[in-house]
């Protein structure tokens, strides 16, 4: 495999980090649903989106998530994703951006209901990533 992926970091480009409150004092950063790698092949890749029987990622009247890769200068381990002081320097030193023309792929959390299955489905794959460990970070465009 070209890349290691190392976690799925969902990121809404609704929330606004930087953005301050009337009070001028910066939001609580929200929660981020973190989803961990199923399986992959050279054309695409597939992520649990399942936890005790819940979605752990679901917009209501939306399935489709463009995607941009994000190559970290180390593993991740899933679990950091929710400590704040991690988050607040992994948002410090990636640039999380929604670009529309500057996605590298998307995701889709319908495609395989036929299936029985709720995971998350995202193309282009492996072969396609850029080399390192690699998380995605998801956008909802809305």
């Amino acid at each position: 495999m070209r890349a290691l992926i190392a976690c799925l970091l969902i990121m809404l480009a609704s929330i606004a980090l930087a953005q301050s409150t009337e009070d001028d004092t910066a939001p609580e950063a929200p929660a981020i649903p973190a989803l961990p790698l199923r399986s992959y092949d050279s054309g695409w890749t597939r992520w649990t989106n399942r936890d005790a029987g819940e979605p752990i990622f679901e917009i209501e009247d939306t399935h489709l998530f463009p995607f941009n890769w994000i190559v970290s200068d180390a593993a991740i381990d899933i679990d950091d994703l929710h400590d704040a002081d991690f988050l607040d320097a992994l948002l410090d030193q990636h640039d999380f951006e929604y670009d529309e023309e500057a996605t590298d792929g998307n995701c889709d959390t319908a495609k395989l209901a036929s299936y029985g299955s709720s995971d998350m489905f995202c193309v282009p794959g492996a072969d396609a990533m850029p080399f390192g460990h690699i998380f995605l970070a998801l956008f909802d465009s809305e």
